[in-house]
């Protein structure tokens, strides 16, 4: 069992729930959302910084994360400046 975190820019959102169908991965919480400052620029939501990112928290098998990985490294690829993070940990199924 893998916990995966996906937190990206609004812009590319569509893009990145079209990815989770493409990898069969129909259970997920999403976070519309999320203020924060990475290595690219803030996104606060403010009139300095007016930018959102979304979160996506996905549990899902070794099988599904492995495709779903691959198929967010290759977009993350083409919008390098959108600031897409992928975070993967394992746990303990149940």
């Amino acid at each position: 069992m893998k916990r995966i975190e996906i937190i990206a820019n609004h812009s590319v959102e569509d893009y990145i729930m079209e990815i989770l169908e493409k990898s069969g991965i129909t259970a997920y919480t999403k976070i519309p959302v999320v203020h924060g400052k990475g290595n690219t620029n803030p996104k606060m939501g403010t009139s300095v910084w007016p930018e959102d990112n979304f979160m996506l928290i996905i549990y899902t098998d070794e099988g599904e994360a492995g495709k779903l990985k691959s198929l967010i490294m290759d977009f993350k690829q083409k919008f390098t400046d959108e600031g897409i993070k992928y975070f993967e940990v394992g746990c303990l199924p149940g």
